[in-house]
């Protein structure tokens, strides 16, 4: 393991076990690096939890990478958006909720938002102005859909979380991508 991937590793631990007023020695001592060298390779603590999070928010782009925009099919892909979304929500949710619970610097927000949350979002709003043009969805606002959909599953997430649910995780996936399918092919 590279000592960028030790890093980020070791910093996704402990912001999500002591917040993110865990230090960059606690971060070094856990990766078993110098604290030097993560001022060496992140310049400041902010930088680190920038760099923690474009890595946690990767995972969700990369299930937009599968999905083929040349021969869209809507359920197949919205729900593979959906498991890998909720794996990555899942996997992260100590360092979530750490960044949720203590308010993040304003230029942290506009890096990250410009970074990941916008390649993403731009990349599943091409999937469906493509399945429109194709006559598969209806024409809409795509950006409130999608912000929708992936505002369900991090509640869910979120819940499971929290406490056990009376129903299975792959239950509350396909739950929420009936309702996404509903809202852009306009079920009745």
């Amino acid at each position: 393991m590279t000592t960028t991937k030790r890093v980020l590793t070791a910093a996704l631990k402990v912001f999500a076990e002591h917040g993110l007023a865990a230090t960059m020695k606690d971060i070094a001592v856990e990766a078993g690096v110098n604290e030097v060298t993560l001022f060496r390779q992140f310049e400041s603590k902010q930088n680190l939890v920038a760099a923690v999070t474009l890595e946690m928010l990767r995972h969700q782009a990369e299930s937009m990478a599968r999905i083929d925009l040349d021969n869209p099919d809507l359920r197949r892909d919205i729900t593979r958006i959906a498991k890998a979304y909720d794996r990555s929500v899942s996997r992260y949710m100590g360092f979530i909720r750490a960044l949720i619970s203590e308010r993040a610097k304003p230029e942290l927000g506009h890096r990250i938002t410009s970074e990941a949350i916008d390649t993403f979002r731009a990349r599943f709003q091409a999937y469906l102005e493509n399945a429109r043009s194709r006559g598969l969805v209806r024409d809409m606002e795509f950006s409130t859909a999608i912000d929708a959909f992936v505002g369900m599953i991090f509640s869910g997430a979120l819940r499971r979380d929290l406490k056990r649910q009376p129903y299975s995780r792959a239950k509350y996936l396909e739950m929420c991508v009936e309702f996404f399918l509903c809202a852009v092919r306009e079920c009745k």
